[in-house]
C-alpha cells in the first residue's frame, strides 16, 4: 500500500448482508460498558439492501 485512502462501498446507515461466519470480533472494555463488534472487510459483504 502506498498510504492512500481507499473508500469502502458502504455508508453509515446502510443495511448489508453478511456471511454467517467470518468477520473479526473486537471487544471494547470501557468501564461498566462492555461492547463487542464484528468487523468485516469490504469484499466480505454479500450485498447492500436497497429500499
Amino acid at each position: 500500500m502506498d498510504g492512500k485512502l481507499i473508500p469502502n462501498g458502504v455508508k453509515a446507515g446502510d443495511k448489508v448482508l453478511l456471511p454467517e461466519f467470518g468477520g473479526q470480533a473486537v471487544k471494547l472494555d470501557e468501564g461498566p460498558q462492555k461492547k463487542e463488534f464484528l468487523l468485516y472487510r469490504d469484499e466480505e459483504i454479500l450485498g447492500i439492501l436497497q429500499d
